[in-house]
């Protein structure tokens, strides 16, 4: 068949992987016949689409007839793959957000070089699987968490903040993995010394050879009280009541028992953070409450296939600060 004369017309004949078949049709058509395994042609589209080596020029319903097209110029050209398509476009990509962040990243860089941070930059300050440094909520001792992800919050009274969703190594009587755990930043208005967080990395604790080293033993106690221990102890311990830990002194005989724990107080959690609560004090609304979300399954320990015997200091300093247990003195439930 002849083609209609156009000022410019493209039709595909055909496809391979990682190559397509274009044909241009302008000015003055002749004539072409292509037979099945019989064409290798290379077709330009001046600029429109690239097209690339033409091995079969016959539809399957159609292998014996002769196909008819008209194409004016022809040239080699190169069609890139998908792959190498995509790595060009991510370049891209790259580029566009360095560009666009340039005077962000000089700004960070500034801030960092002095751990310094204002708010609107913590976003950058926290990376995924950064091992963030702060304190049990319970006792107010040193503990670290990983982080995972956060995002700026606002609270039913209209205070903002900046929300860090972690998670830590703990072990419930029966699985021994990870669990969540919830962290938040109040909204500040002047550069403040990174340490001077309620949380922040560890690297960037002045004392952080030292802070890890003493993890790193507490982790390899949590590790050595897994199961039932019955032992003497004399330090803090808490138990929580509505929504709030309440801190007791103990000093005497102890019971470790995480199951026969849960099984004593079925209802209980960690406190996460409620939006929803009144503002007391500063900072005493972030950490502590009862929200919705405070439910067996956020507290559910997840297991991650690794063996306790098998953990690295990386691993250790990531422990729970706590056991749970029963204080004989004290003749209550706690950690």
């Amino acid at each position: 068949m002849t083609p209609a004369r156009t000022a410019l017309t493209l039709s595909y004949i055909g496809f391979r992987p990682g190559r397509c078949v274009g044909v241009l049709r302008t000015g003055q058509p002749g004539q072409r016949r292509f037979r099945e395994g019989q064409v290798s042609e290379r077709v330009r589209t001046k600029g429109l689409v690239t097209s690339a080596l033409v091995e079969r020029a016959i539809d399957t319903n159609a292998r014996n007839s002769p196909f008819t097209s008209s194409v004016c110029e022809e040239e080699v050209l190169s069609f890139p793959s998908p792959r190498e398509l995509a790595v060009k476009h991510f370049d891209l990509l790259v580029n566009f957000v360095k560009m666009t962040y340039t005077s962000t990243t000089k700004h960070l860089t500034a801030l960092l070089e002095g751990h310094e941070i204002t708010y609107d930059l913590l976003w950058a300050l926290f990376k995924p699987n950064t091992v963030v440094y702060t304190t049990c909520f319970g006792t107010g001792k040193p503990r670290c968490v990983k982080y995972q992800c956060g995002e700026e919050r606002t609270t039913d009274n209209k205070v903002e903040y900046f929300h860090l969703e972690c998670c830590y190594v703990d072990f419930d009587g029966k699985v021994f993995g990870e669990t969540s755990i919830e962290l938040a930043i109040l909204k500040f208005r002047v550069t403040k010394r990174i340490s001077s967080l309620d949380a922040f990395p560890l690297e960037y604790h002045p004392n952080k050879h030292e802070v890890k080293a003493h993890l790193v033993e507490c982790g390899r106690k949590f590790v050595s009280l897994m199961g039932v221990h019955h032992r003497q102890y004399r330090g803090d311990a808490f138990y929580m009541r509505k929504g709030q830990p309440v801190k007791v002194p103990v000093n005497s005989r102890i019971m470790i028992d995480r199951v026969f724990f849960h099984e004593a107080n079925p209802n209980y959690t960690r406190p996460r953070i409620n939006e929803s609560a009144k503002q007391d004090s500063d900072e005493s609304w972030m950490m502590f409450g009862i929200d919705d979300r405070s439910t067996d399954q956020s507290d559910q320990v997840k297991s991650t296939g690794k063996d306790p015997a098998e953990m690295n200091d990386d691993d250790l300093i990531l422990c729970s600060p706590t056991v749970p247990g029963f204080s004989y003195g004290n003749k209550l439930w706690g950690e």
